[in-house]
């Protein structure tokens, strides 16, 4: 009946997410996946990232259906979800999901079949992350210049407000809420990508000339 009747299959799976105890059915849930795609697809709508036991199982689906668009969108919702409320700022939660992801891809024993999806959630959400962060300004900016404009420069709200505007943040709003000695004082401690890192030093060389 879930299968065929998308409505009621969201039903199911929403209650399940409560009642499974992933770690502990993660046989079940595996049995049922294998079976065929569709199935597949409904545990994968049901397991989430925010109980234990999450990401065995859903590696171990990825390798099962490398290919099958429906079965990663369904396990990418539940690396997101991490729970039904989610406190503080969206880009936070993204953020924090980011890294989980990030350390699957790291990790050595994490199948290779796998990796591609893996890389594909990562990049969609540095993307997402930009976007929510963006909106968020127009709620915190003024917080965030206020924390900029500490004058102890080794201020740890200072630094925190700098490293999320150039972790973040497009150009052009770099620019603007960032003076080049901000960026000089904070750039050698925010984790970044090196692409980043190596862009945001070639735009120095740009700023300083014209500040």
């Amino acid at each position: 009946m879930a299968l065929r009747d998308p409505l009621y299959g969201f039903r199911v799976t929403w209650n399940l997410e409560d009642l499974l105890d992933q770690a502990a059915d993660a046989a079940v849930l595996r049995e049922i996946a294998f079976e065929s795609e569709s199935h597949a697809v409904l545990v994968a709508e049901t397991i989430t990232s925010a109980k234990e036991g999450f990401w065995p199982i859903a590696l171990d689906i990825v390798v099962r259906y490398p290919t099958n668009q429906k079965v990663l969108d369904a396990l990418t919702h539940g690396v997101e979800q991490v729970g039904r409320v989610i406190e503080g700022p969206y880009s936070q939660h993204l953020e924090s999901c980011r890294r989980r992801v990030a350390e699957k891809l790291g990790d050595p024993s994490t199948p290779a079949a796998a990796r591609a999806w893996l890389r594909d959630i990562l990049n969609r959400m540095e993307g997402e992350i930009a976007r929510h962060v963006i909106w968020e300004y127009d709620e915190d900016a003024n917080d965030l210049r206020r924390y900029i404009e500490i004058e102890d420069k080794t201020s740890p709200e200072r630094i925190w407000a700098i490293s999320r505007v150039l972790k973040y943040a497009d150009w052009k709003d770099i620019r603007r809420m960032l003076t080049v000695e901000d960026i000089e004082d904070v750039l050698p401690q925010v984790d970044l990508p090196e692409r980043k890192r190596k862009a945001l030093e070639k735009a120095l060389e740009v700023w300083r000339l014209g500040s």
